[in-house]
């Protein structure tokens, strides 16, 4: 996001990326590549819905991790050294 709050927005190419002996299709936008979660699922015969609820709490549990830290580096910096 810019100073004046606008998005940013860049360049998206589209790849197709070997993988499990056929190809998905990516998205790269700069030095990141983004694929769809439901593909790499049906390739690898795997639960689509089951991967993606495991992934969400991945995700929510990294996001709590991230504030507990924050949490504890304001402590310290309020607290000042011990």
């Amino acid at each position: 996001m810019t100073r004046n709050g606008l998005v940013k927005l860049e360049a998206t190419t589209t790849e197709l990326v070997p993988f499990q002996g056929g190809h998905i299709e990516a998205h790269r936008q700069g030095e990141r590549a983004f694929i769809a979660i439901k593909r790499v699922c049906e390739n690898l015969d795997l639960e689509y819905s089951t991967q993606l609820q495991k992934l969400k709490r991945h995700q929510q549990a990294a996001k709590d991790q991230a504030a507990s830290r924050q949490l504890h580096l304001s402590l310290v910096t309020e607290a000042g050294p011990a």
